[in-house]
């Protein structure tokens, strides 16, 4: 008897574990497969320049975020979440990738383009049956710079465009109309959609109401906007009745200093107020509301999109999945710290930063290195990397084997190297062969990065005085800096540009030898004295400054697409050259993505001067559609007199 009843007990718990077992396993394979199933639309918001604590779900003081409040309530919210890089480009790049900056090649803006050999979301979503279109809301994102790679639509031409120092944008309101009429027009099939809004960027001008309801906090104001333009996206997604199966994710792309550490907008450092950003999951059919305190990285929401989706994700792939707090299990340790970076003070001759963040540490490495409790010093304001040696270094090394792995695996897929053009270049001598280009070279004889922010910050200044033609103004905080650092080779180019705008061609060419003599293989100077020495009819001379950047440098499109152009349409035919002027045009719009309408014009005068009409016709036309028909209004008409000329089997060239 009592055998018989240890057996039936035995029995039985055996019986209860392996449904206990069973369960488990069918609430995961149900989450993996009917959320899978369940997601047929996905909405991707990124907002520009946002920092998370300034969202009202996030703990702002006043409701900036009612839409976004209303998605958290039935989504999951991370508390802390993180970008790569305090900068629009890179910053989008690790978003729709889900690689880091090492990995995927983009470390600025405007001077790097996302290589195809890397896979973006789109790209991984499009084979299984999902449509995309992707609305962008500034010049930071055009076509051109490669993010666009796998969409149906990449929408950067601009209605009613705003001009502004650091590039043209378009306001939410545009961006909005535009993105609901392709989901309308696409309701009924799977597809995804992404919505960039750039109104939390200075300059912070909030239309109203919102400007006179945060009166005194214009960038809460703008973010109070774009949250009004998210409340659209919701209502339009009920109203097709396609709410319950979409995925919606909310992020921020980077944050915004507002004055902390000195800094007053964003990209020189990596402080919380940079990187630290909003991130929020609503999921199809859930309307349970989860806060997650983990550190988790923009990186990760290209893994989690595809596990929901049921995609495979790309080996490339460096993000982890967020599904398991979804999920609500024992949470699991990354495998890798949260990863955040910037290449700016590298401008100032300073080392650049590099960060992780895991758990409640923050470890940046700089020539003095830094290490921050953020749950007990979340302003960042003591410094303890000395105190806490052995937590720094644990942090420092997990770093650098992070960013080893990532710049091999990058070597590995040989980003760009391996297109004709590039390869015709090497063997003009313009390119010497490929480096460790993502890898960070850490020297710390270099200043620190925190003794040159007032540098940084005198350098926006005159930035953004030269485009708003104060050249005064731009030439007198250029003396401060001589004063302060006179052997700055970036403010010996600027005064080089301020004195080629005012017509003064010698002081131009003084001051761009100056710095020169500081530093002779500053690519960045050369070119600006070619640009100086064509302006002025000294072809030869120009030519010969351009091959010697770009032997420096090859893969700046600004020189590239100038010294073709000289060799395509120069006037003395001494200096023309099709067959180069060709060679050297593909690659310059390799890089611009085949988007950029001026140099695509400089490629079509290239094919007409090498006899290639048909070619030449084709590439005019498509840098007529490709060009703003308000910002580009006269160089569309240049275009179309050229495009005359190369129906006619007649080549363009500049006149005496």
């Amino acid at each position: 008897m009592n055998k018989q009843v240890s057996e039936r007990q035995w029995f039985s718990r055996r019986k209860g574990v392996l449904a206990a077992v069973i369960l488990v396993v069918v609430a995961l394979l149900t989450w993996r497969g009917v959320s899978a199933g369940k997601v047929r639309h996905i909405v991707f918001i990124s907002l520009d320049t946002c920092r998370a604590d300034y969202l009202s779900c996030y703990g702002f003081g006043k409701n900036t975020t009612p839409n976004i409040d209303r998605l958290a309530d039935e989504g999951i919210l991370f508390a802390n979440a993180y970008s790569t890089v305090p900068l629009t480009m890179p910053a989008h790049s690790s978003m729709l990738t889900g690689t880091i900056p090492p990995r995927h090649g983009v470390r600025n803006n405007h001077e790097n383009s996302l290589a195809k050999s890397n896979v973006t979301l789109a790209e991984m979503l499009g084979p299984e049956g999902f449509v995309s279109a992707a609305v962008v809301s500034s010049s930071v994102l055009g076509a051109k710079f490669g993010l666009g790679q796998g969409f149906d639509m990449y929408n950067d031409r601009f209605e009613n465009g705003r001009s502004r120092w650091h590039g043209s944008e378009r306001i939410a309101a545009e961006t909005t109309r535009i993105g609901l009429e392709w989901l309308e027009l696409n309701k009924g099939r799977k597809c995804f959609l992404f919505l960039h809004y750039y109104d939390p960027h200075r300059n912070f001008e909030p239309p109203e109401p919102f400007k006179t309801r945060f009166a005194g906090n214009s960038y809460a104001g703008e973010i109070a906007y774009t949250d009004h333009h998210i409340g659209k996206v919701v209502e339009k997604l009920k109203q097709l009745g396609i709410y319950d199966s979409s995925l919606i994710i909310v992020a921020g792309d980077h944050g915004e200093m507002l004055g902390e550490h000195g800094e007053e907008s964003h990209g020189y450092y990596i402080y919380s107020g940079a990187v630290k950003v909003p991130l929020i999951f609503k999921l199809p059919g859930r309307r349970k509301a989860v806060q997650i305190e983990e550190p988790v990285s923009l990186i990760d929401i290209v893994r989690t999109v595809c596990n929901l989706t049921g995609v495979e994700a790309p080996s490339a792939v460096q993000g982890e999945d967020l599904g398991r707090f979804f999920r609500g299990g024992k949470t699991i340790e990354r495998q890798n710290s949260v990863y955040c970076e910037t290449w700016l003070p590298e401008a100032y001759q300073a080392n650049n930063l590099q960060g992780v963040i895991s758990g409640q540490w923050q470890y940046i490495r700089s020539s003095r290195e830094e290490l921050y409790n953020l749950a007990e010093d979340p302003a960042q304001s003591k410094n303890l990397a000395v105190e806490q040696r052995h937590q720094a270094r644990t942090l420092r090394d997990s770093l650098e084997r992070f960013v080893e792995d990532s710049v091999r695996d990058a070597n590995e897929a040989n980003f760009g190297m391996n297109s004709r053009a590039m390869q015709q270049l090497k063997a003009l001598g313009y390119v010497s062969g490929a480096g460790d280009e993502g890898m960070v070279e850490f020297d710390p004889d270099l200043p620190d990065a925190k003794d040159l922010i007032e540098l940084h910050v005198a350098g926006r200044l005159v930035a953004r005085s030269i485009y708003e033609k104060k050249h005064k103004m731009a030439e007198s905080v250029c003396m401060e800096i001589f004063s302060r650092w006179p052997n700055h080779v970036e403010t010996y180019i600027q005064m080089g540009k301020i004195a080629s705008a005012v017509k003064d061609y010698g002081r131009a060419v003084e001051y761009l030898e100056k710095g020169l003599l500081i530093e002779p293989e500053n690519s960045k100077a050369h070119t600006e004295y070619a640009v100086v020495l064509a302006s002025h009819g000294h072809i030869g001379q120009a030519i010969e400054r351009y091959e010697r950047s770009l032997r420096i440098e090859p893969d700046q499109s600004l020189a590239l697409n100038n010294l073709a152009w000289i060799k395509a349409t120069a006037a003395d035919p001494v200096y023309r050259d099709p067959k180069e002027a060709v060679v050297l045009a593909v690659r310059a719009c390799e890089l611009t993505g085949f988007t950029d309408s001026s140099v695509l014009d400089t490629l079509a005068c290239a094919y007409a001067a090498a006899g290639r009409f048909g070619e030449a016709v084709d590439v005019a036309q498509q840098a007529i559609r490709r060009a703003d028909p308000v910002e580009h209004q006269q160089a569309i008409l240049r275009i179309q007199k050229r495009l005359q000329l190369f129906k006619a089997h007649s080549p363009y060239h500049e006149e005496q």
